[in-house]
């Protein structure tokens, strides 16, 4: 159903939670193609093994560059862009599949907003920041940490959106 276009660059642990996450939670059947930015980590070595389409660059090209590489091989009616380092929730597709069926037209943009509280952590287990989102905007109180686990900052706001 969808041509799911991925950018990356040395993020192969993240990848495979990506991966997994796809495996285990779509229940249409899509096309996945990466474009690899360097690539020093194993990412090609992985992606080979497991028959992943990608584009690849020997330098990092960035985010539009390295997506506008690898949808240019999308064969599917629809493409599908994501970070990667995103977690695909069960039933993600049929749910996005229902919202472009209700639309009369072809020409669209659909995008999610985040709307609970948010937590990230580093590759090594330890927490990265943590906070809530209300409508898509960070709000509230948010911590951040270093990759050490000693505290970075926090930042309080009244209600009022703010940038890191």
């Amino acid at each position: 159903m969808f041509s799911i276009i991925i950018p990356t660059f040395n993020n192969l642990d993240y990848v495979k939670i990506l991966l997994l996450s796809l495996k285990k939670n779509s229940t249409l059947n899509h096309e996945i193609i990466f474009h690899v930015n360097e690539g020093s980590d194993g990412t090609i070595n992985f992606l080979n093994k497991n028959n992943y389409k990608y584009t690849f660059s020997k330098k990092n090209l960035g985010l539009c560059t390295g997506t506008n590489l690898a949808a240019s091989k999308a064969t599917s009616e629809y493409i599908l862009y994501s970070h990667d380092d995103m977690y695909f929730c069960p039933g993600w597709d049929k749910a996005i599949s229902k919202e472009i069926n209700r639309l009369d037209t072809k020409a669209f943009y659909i995008s999610g907003k985040l709307d609970s509280s948010y937590s990230a952590w580093y590759s090594n287990g330890s927490k990265k920041e943590e906070g809530d989102y209300v409508k898509g905007v960070q709000t509230g109180h948010w911590t951040f940490w270093h990759e050490n686990g000693e505290l970075k900052k926090i930042l309080e706001d009244k209600g009022i959106n703010f940038k890191k």
